[in-house]
């Protein structure tokens, strides 16, 4: 009868463990719901805030990337226009849907001219960009990094003209702090 009381006590234990196992996964996961329809529901507010002319709002795993078709440089240079300003305040209230968040900027140009001219030009566009959003908005520089990738990353063919003016663009990359 003792023997038995103490192995229907610790199957007891056991089984309490167990449950309690079972209910730390299922809180787990219901948080992990939750962020996920959040992360959801910033993401389609971005995307509702730009017109297909101004930018394509892409989503990478939990990162929301923001094309910057709109966003235009005068040939060879990485200076902002004032005709950008608007667009460019578009992206800061999209960075603000997201506390806290990283956000990369990544420069990327066509394939004319060399390497070594398209890799400094993309880092320079990227830098105009961040300092923009840096000048504009009481964020951390430590949030933000900009990054010039070239010619390395296109997304379109470089042997036609619309396809080199797709391939010349800044995408924002924020990364939700999650």
């Amino acid at each position: 009868d003792k023997d038995l009381s103490k192995k229907m006590s610790l199957d007891i234990d056991e089984m309490e463990k167990i449950l309690g196992g079972v209910e730390k996964e299922k809180s787990a996961l219901s948080l992990q719901m939750e962020v996920q329809a959040k992360i959801r529901e910033q993401f389609a507010a971005v995307e509702k805030q730009f017109s297909r002319e101004e930018g394509n709002v892409l989503r990478k795993e939990n990162d929301v990337i923001i094309r910057l078709i709109g966003l235009s440089f005068p040939v060879g240079k990485s200076t902002i226009e004032p005709h950008n300003f608007s667009l460019l305040t578009k992206v800061q209230q999209a960075i603000n849907m997201f506390p806290d968040c990283g956000i990369s900027i990544e420069g990327h140009t066509d394939s004319h001219g060399s390497d070594e001219k398209n890799m400094m030009l993309s880092q320079e566009r990227a830098d105009a960009v961040s300092q923009y959003i840096l000048a504009n908005m009481a964020i951390d520089n430590s949030r933000m990094n900009a990054v010039g990738f070239g010619e390395n990353n296109p997304i379109a063919s470089n042997e036609i003209k619309e396809g080199r003016a797709k391939n010349r663009r800044i995408d924002v990359v924020i990364h939700p702090n999650l």
